[in-house]
């Protein structure tokens, strides 16, 4: 390229001609030799792109073709700037934006970030920068970018589990410009967090960022509370002009009371009504501790003629220590004041470690006029897993429903498992072999093509440390997506794909003698949608149109209920709609919308002796959707707010325990400068009362109207 001083005339002349009126004939320049001359007037040229929003963004970990509108898959990503307007703490609080995701209840007393994405459970398909991240505790976003979501069975991608998609975390991570930030709030129920984000450019080749957290609230919830605290650093550090290290670390820790909510009433199959704060645990004895550490590094290498290598290592070790106290559901036909909840209780603790090791080629290549963008990648991992309970536990007196707090417990409380007899002891091990190819074609200007295959083996072995039982499983897996893009305009993308998933029976780390003898559930998705981007990167609009079908999934013996059989069959069909970026300049959106009509199409199983087959599966609501808006009304002040609704949905697949449908509503307001920010967040303005988690013997309720102040100050 010609150097600025070489090529003044050019310059001159094309601000010229886009500087000049319909008389710019009578205009002279300078031409290269000295001369003069008249300036030609060049044809108008209207600029179609723009820059992008700060509420739309692109996915970076989740192996898709970029930018998103090249991809044939539905992709939601809710950008930093919504977590930051809505004051989003944890992961589940911004997941609230995505359309056809709705949280959920942990099973046995797995309590943590649980979701179900287009109708099918996914507590194992959570990663984090790429990598699983299946451990079982609650994220913060502390040091959360933003939150990518791929919808639709997406196992070629991932491996196992992703019937319904997957979700993953993006790290923050070093930036060339130095800044530091401090963000305090301060809330209801004595909400007090101070987030820390420091970030040092070393030099053009290093960079430094470090991210720490410090959170203390009570709850709305009677005697519940959480303490958290966590440090994320991050190192990126050029090895050469073509080689690149970078290292991230994450710890967390939390200490406070575990929540089961309140019980069911099941001869009405509704929730029981009393005051939203009735806590039917132990108070702060019903704790729950959290140890979470996680690293990954990655060293890539990039060759002369355009290819990549990239290696990564991923460490996690998540320990979790707690007390379960459970309200049962209660049977009597009539309630008042005094009507006895019984409740359950255990002692349990549990250890998770990763290791994940991950290593990805990436060129270009060309066969007459089709490009080819291929990945091939190799993947090794090892999930080890334990989990003890204590035995010899007191069982707990009964609470009177409306005043659960009146009763008080008198027997000895352990707190440790330590030296102790246990009543539970397993482990699981399990090891991943994957090996994948996707070739990303482009065979002309309109159209797209993207195909991939991945092989996973899977092998667990579970064992009960208590009996000595041993049981073993090994899957082979073969996973496919094939998707195709037309765009007929630079505005304008249609897309059209097929992929799979797989189940495997030990995926969530149990086995029994029935499981054990199965192979794995497979999920089928079937897509057709449209992108379109209006302003060109400001404002994306995209629908899809999906049917999931998992044909073999996990079913009873109609004669023998004790033996699982792969009889049954499910499916879920719908349309999603979504908007991100800026109407205009200076309005934001983030939203979308789901109608979905989730099914148990075939099965064998009862509930209270009524088949469940035609039913919904169980945490899939027809309808769910989000809104959230941002106007800049200039000056620093901004004003928004939005809705989230989550339609009727089940607690069980007998569908006999409706959770109500509700609509929250809530409100932000801001004032920025260029070196501060300060927020004030309204929660559920109309005080609705809903139920945010839902499990066949319990629900949690969501908190009432509430307020949060923010401060952010960056230097």
């Amino acid at each position: 390229m010609p150097s600025p001083s070489h090529s003044a005339p050019l310059y001159a002349a094309l601000l010229a001609a886009f500087a000049l009126p319909a008389q710019a004939e009578s205009v002279l320049i300078e031409t290269a030799d000295g001369a003069s001359a008249p300036a030609e007037q060049l044809d108008r040229v209207d600029v179609q792109g723009s820059t992008p929003d700060r509420y739309r963004a692109e996915a970076g970990g989740l192996k898709l073709p970029e930018p998103l509108r090249d991809a044939p898959r539905a992709v939601s990503v809710v950008p930093n700037a919504v977590i930051e307007t809505q004051g989003a703490i944890n992961l589940a609080d911004a997941l609230r934006n995505v359309a056809g995701l709705t949280l959920a209840s942990g099973e046995g007393g797995f309590r943590g970030d649980n979701i179900s994405l287009r109708g099918f459970g996914g507590r194992t398909d959570i990663y984090l920068d790429g990598v699983r991240d299946n451990g079982q505790y609650a994220r913060d976003t502390f040091a959360t970018e933003q939150v990518e979501v791929l919808k639709g069975a997406a196992a070629m991608q991932f491996g196992r589990g992703a019937a319904g998609g997957v979700v993953n975390t993006a790290s923050k991570r070093p930036q060339t410009e130095d800044f530091q930030r401090v963000d305090l709030s301060l809330g209801a129920n004595s909400l007090q967090r101070a987030v820390l984000d420091l970030n040092e450019s070393v030099n053009e080749a290093a960079g430094l960022r470090v991210a720490a957290l410090y959170h203390d609230a009570d709850s709305f919830r009677d005697t519940v509370f959480v303490e958290r605290r966590g440090v994320a650093p991050s190192l990126g550090l050029s090895l050469g002009d073509t080689t690149r290290l970078e290292a991230n670390l994450l710890w967390q820790t939390e200490d406070g009371v575990a929540d089961y909510g309140i019980p069911w009433h099941l001869p009405s199959g509704a929730p029981v009504d009393v005051p939203r704060g009735n806590h039917y645990g132990l108070g702060r004895d019903s704790f729950s501790q959290y140890d979470v550490l996680s690293s990954r590094v990655a060293l890539s290498h990039g060759f002369a003629n355009g290819a990549e290598l990239r290696h990564t290592l991923s460490f996690s070790d998540v320990e979790r220590l707690h007390r379960m106290v459970r309200p049962n559901a209660i049977t009597a036909a009539t309630l008042d004041a005094s009507t006895p909840v019984t409740r359950n209780h255990t002692l349990s603790g549990t250890t998770q470690n990763n290791l994940y090791n991950q290593t990805d080629l990436a060129f270009s290549a060309n066969t007459g006029a089709i490009s080819h963008e291929i990945a091939l990648g190799l993947e090794l991992g090892r999930e080890d897993f334990s989990n003890r309970s204590r035995a010899g536990l007191a069982a707990l007196p009964p609470v009177p429903l409306l005043n659960p707090g009146s009763v008080r417990v008198t027997v000895p409380l352990p707190s440790s498992l330590e030296g102790a007899a246990l009543a539970s002891y397993s482990k699981t091990a399990t090891d991943t072999r994957a090996l994948y190819l996707q070739d990303n074609l482009k065979l002309s200007e309109q159209w797209r093509l993207l195909a991939g295959l991945r092989h996973d083996q899977f092998e667990a072995r579970v064992s009960n440390e208590l009996t000595g039982a041993v049981l073993e499983r090994e899957d082979d897996m073969t996973a496919y997506t094939v998707g195709a893009v037309y765009q007929p305009s630079e505005k304008t993308a249609w897309y059209a794909n097929a992929s799979n998933a797989y189940n495997p029976s030990a995926e969530t780390f149990g086995l029994s003698e029935s499981s054990a003898q199965l192979d794995p559930e497979e999920t089928r998705n079937l897509e057709v949608g449209l992108k379109y981007t209006p302003f060109g990167d400001r404002l994306l609009v995209d629908i899809a149109l999906f049917s999931l079908d998992k044909f073999n999934a996990r079913d009873v013996d109609p004669g023998n209920t004790a033996v699982q059989t792969l009889d049954g069959r499910q499916r879920s069909r719908g349309v999603e709609l979504g908007i991100s970026g800026a109407i205009t300049e200076v309005w934001h959106v983030f939203g979308g919308v789901a109608l979905m009509d989730p099914e148990i199409v075939e099965s064998n199983q009862t509930n209270s002796g009524v088949a469940i087959e035609g039913n919904r599966p169980a945490n899939a609501p027809r309808r769910s959707a989000s809104l959230w808006s941002v106007y800049e009304f200039g000056g620093g002040f901004e004003l928004g707010g939005g809705a989230f609704h989550v339609g009727e949905r089940f607690a069980n697949t007998g569908n006999t325990l409706a959770v109500p449908a509700y609509t929250r509503w809530d409100a932000y307001a801001g004032y920025r400068t260029k070196h501060w920010r300060l927020a004030l967040n309204a929660y559920n303005l109309a005080d609705t009362e809903y139920f945010e988690f839902a499990h066949p013997v319990f629900l949690t309720p969501g908190e009432g109207r509430s307020w949060r102040l923010s401060f952010s100050y960056a230097f």
